[in-house]
């Protein structure tokens, strides 16, 4: 979580016609479900988020006829912030909304510096969404998102030009920020039929690789194969995009270069590189994926089976309980080969702390290629074990296929805290309702829970699988159309769980 303390600086003779609430809906808390905040979750799957405070208006001592001094500005913005009693130091965020004559002034409709921490950005056109996206995302390190002809040019990503509507971020970037796990990242080494996911799917979800990558070895940089559909929030993403595989070059290395939009690819549509002799065909999509076929120098066409590396995820990431007690933790397994190949098998194994006892049900998988199962793992802590932190861990193995292993075995580490006993369970989350958001974004709040110690999180629960957990009582996913239930468990940090709250279900029609 972003921690972002929003800065509203008026000049002596301009001011910001925005009111601090209506830019602490569009930061945080739109009740449309479009904020910056709303947008970063989703595209990153969670990973990122913004919270904070928007305070203000301040009035500073410069006025339209200064000259542009960013540093200056912002140091006087922070000066009357602190002065009004904000400490700043909670907030390694820091963005500054300022009067939209600086648009002139200083040429641009906004600015930041790349990384950082804490880090900063001005925003003086603040009537555009994704302004605010594009100078957010220059402080988590990324560059623009380029064409050849124009480092603002495209427009599939909110690094790139702003005045359109709020949309996810290119294959690059959801590479470079980590947001697409590598298990859903394929680099093509050999001539032959591939398909590649909608790049807005959540990864548990993608039926086939959300990104292929082909080495371009006249430049060292690669090629970035992608699919765009109008999913949730990027809904606002133009039709040009849709239906078609982006073809993007970026230096692949995960620091801020711009990426480029080379081509957009329809059915048929080549891209060609006489250069390194490779071309690029989309032969056909569909609503999840789109099929291509990749010619490499010296390499036929084939159909054959490409195994890949399976993912294997487990939720949550650590839990705290008494001595003795016994926890739980949902495992995800997805199969990553590709449609030639045949189901696999894999062999679930838990490796636990010498005294502890650990098991897997159901031991084994069989998965198809593109599929996802579900497991559960159980883990018992001795009633002689001390306060400390203990590591618990989850292999996948195929015997009859190696490269699904990761170095020998496929792991996500858990934490189990061990602590004083707490034996009562929170109170049931009250009041879950369910709304869709953008037709396939399904938006839950709820009441909070009380607890003797403490919640420490909510459990959400959809047809009967625990899919995800959050330390506050919201939570948004983007699903395909169906019918979909939901409840909400809270727990507290000794692993008590409360009983479940009212249920709620709702249908998504994509079309």
């Amino acid at each position: 979580m972003q921690n972002t303390i929003v800065i509203i600086a008026n000049f002596t003779d301009a001011s910001v016609a925005n009111t601090p609430s209506q830019i602490q809906d569009l930061m945080f808390t739109d009740p449309a479900g479009a904020s910056i905040d709303a947008l970063f979750r989703e595209t990153s799957f969670g990973n990122v988020g913004f919270s904070g405070q928007v305070v203000g208006p301040f009035v500073i001592n410069y006025s339209t006829t200064s000259a542009c001094n960013l540093a200056a500005w912002a140091d006087a913005a922070e000066s009357a912030a602190s002065a009004a009693g904000w400490d700043l130091s909670q907030y390694p965020r820091r963005l500054y909304v300022m009067p939209s004559t600086e648009m002139s002034v200083c040429g641009a409709d906004g600015a930041a510096q790349v990384g950082g921490s804490p880090s900063r950005a001005w925003v003086f056109n603040y009537t555009a969404k994704d302004v605010f996206a594009h100078e957010l995302g220059h402080n988590l390190n990324m560059a623009h998102a380029a064409t050849l002809a124009n480092q603002y040019g495209d427009a599939s990503d909110d690094m790139s030009a702003d005045g359109y509507a709020l949309r996810h971020f290119n294959a690059p970037h959801m590479e470079q920020m980590g947001w697409t796990p590598a298990g859903n990242i394929l680099t093509v080494t050999q001539s032959g039929t591939y398909t590649v996911a909608t790049l807005e799917l959540n990864p548990a979800q993608a039926p086939a690789p959300q990104i292929l990558k082909i080495f371009k070895p006249d430049t060292g940089e690669y090629y970035y194969l992608s699919y765009r559909q109008p999913l949730g929030l990027d809904s606002g993403l133009r039709s040009a995009y849709w239906n078609r595989i982006n073809v993007h070059k970026y230096t692949g290395n995960y620091d801020a270069y711009n990426t480029y939009l080379l081509a957009l690819l329809d059915d048929a549509g080549v891209y060609s590189d006489a250069t390194n002799g490779i071309s690029v065909t989309q032969l056909s999509h569909t609503s999840n994926y789109a099929t291509v076929q990749i010619q490499l120098p010296g390499g036929g066409t084939t159909t054959t089976c490409q195994a890949a590396p399976s993912v294997l995820a487990l939720s949550p990431s650590s839990q705290s309980g008494s001595a003795g007690s016994k926890l739980s933790y949902a495992i995800s397994l997805t199969n990553k080969d590709n449609m030639y190949c045949a189901a696999s098998t894999f062999a679930l194994a838990s490796v636990m702390p010498a005294g502890w006892t650990g098991s897997v049900s159901p031991a084994t998988l069989s998965l198809a290629p593109g599929a996802t199962g579900t497991a559960t793992l159980y883990v018992t802590s001795p009633t002689s074990a001390t306060a400390a932190t203990y590591t618990v861990q989850v292999n996948a193995t195929d015997a009859a296929l190696p490269a699904h292993n990761v170095s020998g075995s496929v792991s996500d580490i858990v934490q189990t805290q061990v602590v004083q006993a707490d034996t009562q369970a929170p109170t049931a989350p009250g009041g879950l309702t369910a709304s869709t958001v953008k037709r396939t974004t399904v938006s839950l709040t709820w009441q909070v829970a009380t607890d003797n110690v403490g919640v420490s999180g909510y459990e959400i629960w959809r047809n009967g699988v625990r899919v995800a957990t959050t330390a506050t009582p919201g939570y948004t996913e983007t699903l395909p159309s169906g019918t979909y239930s939901y409840y909400i468990v809270a727990y507290d940090a000794a692993g008590n769980h409360s009983g479940a709250s009212n249920s709620v279900s709702l249908t998504i029609r994509s079309k």
